[in-house]
């Protein structure tokens, strides 16, 4: 991938594939077509930056770069659009068909001596995905199915679902893990991301908790993690570490909404001190107390844990992506 300072400007095409990428400026401030951009130079020490939810950009390893018309200066381009220079190194310049314009972040293709990268959209024919996930049900009918069309009808952006079912006792749960102890904080930016729907709240009648995020068990509550919890009609971002005793878990104010997909995602720091929370791409807040710390392992989790009613609760996830950045070369 050629990357260009913040003076320069240029085309590219992606061949591979390109995730989240936003429609980018023509010369009339409307969006052109897709591929072209006026980028900033990347700075690849900012690794929260690289994977900042909200505004991250991602594009992987099979990108090229086109014939490179000829260099003009980015000031030139941006006193034509009355605009200003981009705030940091490694911004991109996104906009609209309706003319909105912004900088955002973009990412260099995947380093795999500098970065890891696991995208599971769960479309390979079975609940253990393309990255062998295990499934843990515990209860009567408690399960993960592989569901072949979205709720509540088929959807042609949400391929390979897997629902969650707690089953018909009163204390059914399933839990989802990508292993569970695999992972630690401190060495790198840490991102994950999902997309989850609830087809019903939890109640007096039928009380459960879904979570979301890094646990270290699929077997039960965690000792370690950073995780989204849906208790009650609220989320809440939590960290743990060691033991229940350790626990700092916060109500973001956001509401759980049953049907309707949720788009969760949390970065820890680099140096693993703390953890930022967003829904639907807003912050919902940070937590800086107990963070697991770094020798205390977790993975990617999901769960849905009932605690009252016999009828079946349920949880449907739709993807997960787990990226960090290292901070050094491995």
């Amino acid at each position: 991938m050629r990357v260009f300072n913040k003076g320069q400007i240029t085309n590219f095409v992606a061949v591979g594939i390109l995730l989240s990428l936003g429609a980018c400026l023509g010369s009339e401030g409307n969006a052109a077509s897709e591929g072209t951009n006026i980028t900033a130079g990347i700075d690849p020490s900012n690794t929260t930056d690289e994977l900042k939810e909200g505004t991250i950009n991602r594009y992987y390893s099979d990108a090229r770069v086109a014939t490179a018309p000829a260099v003009t200066a980015l000031s030139t381009q941006l006193t034509a659009q009355a605009l200003s220079n981009p705030s940091v190194d490694g911004q991109i310049l996104t906009g609209t068909a309706a003319g909105a314009k912004t900088w955002n972040y973009v990412t260099q293709a995947l380093r795999p001596t500098r970065e890891m990268s696991i995208m599971e959209d769960w479309i390979a024919g079975t609940t253990a995905g393309t990255s062998s996930w295990t499934v843990t049900p515990t209860g009567t009918a408690a399960a993960a199915i592989l569901l072949t069309a979205a709720l509540p009808s088929p959807d042609p952006y949400r391929p390979g679902l897997v629902r969650l079912d707690t089953g018909t006792t009163a204390t059914g749960r399933v839990h989802v893990g990508l292993g569970t102890d695999h992972m630690v904080v401190g060495g790198g930016a840490l991102y994950f991301e999902s997309s989850v729907y609830l087809p019903s709240l939890s109640d007096g009648s039928n009380t459960y908790k879904a979570r979301i995020g890094f646990g270290d068990t699929t077997a039960g509550a965690y000792n370690d993690g950073i995780w989204f919890e849906a208790i009650g009609n609220y989320w809440y971002r939590t960290t743990q570490s060691t033991s229940i005793s350790n626990l700092t878990q916060t109500s973001t104010a956001v509401s759980v909404q049953a049907l309707t997909w949720t788009k969760l995602a949390i970065l820890v720091s680099a140096d693993g001190t703390s953890a930022e929370f967003f829904i639907n791409g807003a912050s919902v807040g940070t937590n800086s107390t107990n963070m697991p710390g770094p020798t205390r392992q977790f993975s990617p989790m999901f769960a849905i844990v009932k605690s009252v009613g016999i009828a079946s609760s349920f949880m449907v996830m739709d993807y997960a992506l787990i990226r960090q950045v290292f901070s050094v070369n491995r």
